[in-house]
């Protein structure tokens, strides 16, 4: 059994095409490609919606607002199984 906690730092290449009336969505995915699904379990340990932290200081620039984040998870099963 392992735990890891893991803080990630992620960018958003943004094509502005109508700005500033653009609007823009960022997925993030994380996963594992050597550990089958019985092994590999993800848990958000304050519940999906509090587990993702945005601070204050990155959530607003002059020009741009996050109006918001979503939280899902899914299983793909890939050609090796």
């Amino acid at each position: 059994l392992f735990h890891y906690r893991l803080t990630i730092s992620a960018e958003c290449p943004m094509r502005l095409v109508d700005f500033p009336m653009d609007g823009h969505a960022c997925p993030l995915k994380f996963g594992s490609y050597a550990y089958p699904k019985s092994e590999m379990i993800y848990t958000w340990t304050k519940g999906p919606e509090k587990s993702v932290e945005v601070p204050e200081e990155s959530s607003s620039l002059v020009q741009y607002d996050l109006l918001g984040h979503t939280v899902s998870s899914e299983t793909i099963k890939s050609i090796t199984g």
